[in-house]
């Protein structure tokens, strides 16, 4: 399940040929770094990306 995180059918076909190229070890690591690097992401954006200008101006 972990190569649909990349994106569906591409993630699929990725997934498969990743698996062929390093093996497993290094894919499941592949994608567990991607999944960490993705959740630091989420939990430092800001929830509200307008600027403090735009929102204001619209009270």
């Amino acid at each position: 399940m972990l190569v649909y995180f990349v994106g569906g059918s591409l993630g699929t076909a990725f997934g498969a040929a990743a698996v062929a190229w390093f093996g497993w070890p290094a894919t499941a690591m592949i994608a567990a770094l991607s999944i960490g690097v993705a959740a630091i992401l989420v939990a430092t954006t800001p929830g509200d990306s307008a600027p403090a200008e735009h929102s204001r101006r619209h009270e």
